[in-house]
């Protein structure tokens, strides 16, 4: 198991000040080309600062379509963390419940998605991650609880 937790969080900066600082004031937050532009950015980063190093490239291209093999951990000496579990409404929108709490121990069981952020078209912290659990269920974590690895769960 592989911590690239500084990597996640250099790439995590990098999207941040992006979006806050350019595309976030070119025109219109909210239109395709600006979102489009913008998903690319993204995984263009992702590329370079996080996979790349790790021999993981090729996989890119999964970025926010599907979990990638980049796990969660909680950060040490945890014993529970705060979490959010998501259910895809009839709309396609996710439904966001009420938090709760797990054992720590459990989120080395979840899978990167994506950093997430409340208000997606105005200034952003992305300070949670979005992540799929082994059951398939999502789920928001505080970032600030978690690091990332990659490799065998534990």
């Amino acid at each position: 198991m592989e911590d690239i937790t500084e990597e996640m969080l250099r790439f995590k900066e990098a999207v941040r000040h992006v979006w806050n600082t350019y595309l976030l004031k070119a025109g219109s937050p909210i239109s395709p080309e600006i979102q489009e532009s913008f998903e690319k950015l993204e995984r263009e980063l992702l590329r370079a600062l996080v996979l790349f190093p790790i021999g993981m490239s090729d996989i890119a291209d999964d970025y926010r379509r599907a979990p990638l093999p980049i796990n969660l951990r909680a950060k040490s000496g945890l014993t529970d963390v705060p979490v959010q579990f998501g259910s895809v409404d009839r709309n396609q929108n996710i439904q966001w419940g009420l938090p709760s709490v797990i054992q720590a121990a459990d989120i080395s069981h979840y899978r990167y998605v994506e950093f997430f952020d409340w208000d997606p078209y105005g200034h952003v912290d992305l300070s949670y991650v979005k992540a799929r659990a082994s059951d398939g269920r999502l789920v928001l974590i505080q970032q600030i609880y978690c690091d990332f690895t990659t490799g065998a769960h534990g």
